[in-house]
């Protein structure tokens, strides 16, 4: 579907709906909010569990498939009815329901289940096999999803090289889930190979993160970003920053958004009056969503965006916590996997003064007139001049 210090991005993690669940106290799952699948145990969450996340970049994210070892007494049993009945319908309410009574559309030869469609329909079994991952010795079992699964983990655990493809098997189940819903909803059907391929790409990309490939873009994870100078965008690449400004006295909210390249030179620059936000995380992702909007009309194929709001980075990491901002958050994915590379990191207000004081003028100054200009705004070209001469 690479960096939210925080960094989201499609270079380094594309953010895709995936089947990423955890597991609560209720014996429940709900979407979480990262590529792979999350499992914990069955016993109750509390803040003294250990964390069983991963930072990258200074993003606070999800492993690709974690199982809780859980403490003492923790009843399996429980769990494994919990999820051999849960995850039916997590997907039917999450990604579309199965029909109990349903013929598979892809083999026309048994039921359609959850179980047949990830693990023993032909096309799934031939997709395992392209991906080079030896199922059990009886085969998958053909009732239980949580055993399949148990088997996957305990084999990737098992598997010290970093050239297995057990490490990619949380993305080659929701690439058969997608290619599943290819072919009921839109009637197209993938074959197996450009699944796995699409799966596998898609791990590497995760996997590249976790190496740290990139050490020019690591911080420190840390709610609060680091201080410092704005920084130039590589050769290939510009730099949007977004700047919001939010009163919550007042009707109207203040968005701005500047895109320089390589050289600190500003290419372009908008500022707009937002109307109806019923809260800053919501004002700060449709300011979000406009400048991604507005890269996109400019042409921009590669870009990293800048925005100093802690409600964007943690709606962002956090997606399941604001449901009623879920669509927002949806589309600005959306148009972000059109690019051809971007990465959004959360900066200090230092490293992004130029756009925040752009839409704080709206505010402050009542600039309420919207428009698009090419080059900076005249009454910030010193500090302008300034960025240019960071590193």
């Amino acid at each position: 579907m690479a960096s939210m210090s925080f960094a989201l991005n499609r270079f380094g993690a594309k953010t895709t709906l995936s089947p990423d669940f955890e597991h609560s106290s209720s014996q429940s799952f709900r979407p979480s909010t990262r590529v792979g699948l999350k499992i914990t145990s069955s016993s109750t969450a509390t803040e003294s569990e250990p964390d069983l996340s991963v930072t990258v970049n200074g993003l606070k994210m999800s492993n690709p498939f974690v199982i809780g070892s859980g403490p003492p007494g923790t009843n399996y049993t429980v769990m494994k009815r919990a999820f051999d009945e849960g995850w039916g319908g997590v997907i039917a309410k999450t990604f579309g329901p199965l029909c109990s009574d349903a013929t598979c559309r892809a083999c026309g030869q048994a039921s359609e289940t959850i179980c047949h469609v990830l693990f023993t329909c032909p096309t799934a079994v031939e997709a395992w096999r392209l991906a080079g991952i030896q199922p059990p010795p009886a085969g998958f079992s053909q009732t239980s999803v949580f055993l399949n699964l148990h088997f996957l983990v305990a084999a990737s655990k098992k598997q010290l090289s970093d050239h297995s493809n057990l490490k990619a098997f949380p993305w080659i189940l929701w690439s058969l889930w997608k290619e599943r819903n290819a072919l009921v909803f839109e009637r197209n059907r993938i074959t197996p190979h450009s699944t796995i391929a699409k799966a596998l790409e898609e791990t590497e990309i995760w996997y590249q993160l976790l190496c740290n490939d990139h050490p020019p873009h690591t911080t420190t994870a840390s709610p609060n970003a680091p201080h410092g100078a704005w920084k130039k965008p590589p050769a290939d690449v510009v730099k949007c920053n977004v700047g919001m400004a939010w009163e919550a006295s007042d009707y109207i909210s203040g968005s701005s958004w500047i895109v320089r390249d390589c050289q600190g030179k500003a290419l372009h620059h908008s500022r707009q009056a937002l109307l109806g936000s019923s809260s800053k995380m919501e004002s700060d992702l449709r300011s979000l969503l406009w400048a991604v909007q507005a890269m996109g009309d400019l042409h921009h194929k590669k870009v990293f965006f800048e925005a100093s709001s802690v409600e964007v980075r943690e709606s962002l990491l956090n997606p399941y916590r604001c449901p009623t901002l879920s669509s927002l958050i949806l589309k600005i994915l959306e148009l972000l996997y059109c690019f051809e590379k971007w990465t959004i990191f959360h900066v200090s207000d230092q490293k992004n003064k130029v756009a925040k004081t752009i839409a704080e003028s709206v505010i402050s100054g009542s600039r309420v007139q919207s428009y698009v200009a090419s080059g900076s705004p005249h009454w910030l070209h010193q500090m302008i001049l300034e960025d240019a001469r960071s590193v």
